[in-house]
């Protein structure tokens, strides 16, 4: 699986906002060469929008066409 890596320093071009489906996280150095590594903390941002509960909407509308049972566990981060 391919994947591209994106600097996160203050003041990189790549702050700006990307588009993706799925987001890996990987420690690629540390202070103890990986002994006792956690990533505490994410915040991923999604695009404005309305606020509405999930009860509001139909359980068949998707904007990513999620229609199998299997797909439409990904439709919504937890």
């Amino acid at each position: 699986m391919e994947g591209n890596t994106v600097p996160v320093e203050a003041g990189s071009r790549y702050l700006s906002p990307s588009r993706a489906f799925d987001l890996w996280l990987a420690v690629l150095t540390n202070h103890q060469n990986g002994r006792d590594t956690h990533i505490r903390q994410i915040k991923v941002l999604g695009p404005r929008s309305a606020k509405r509960s999930s009860a509001d909407a139909p359980r068949e509308v998707c904007p990513l066409k999620l229609q199998t049972r299997e797909l439409q566990q990904f439709a919504s981060i937890r």
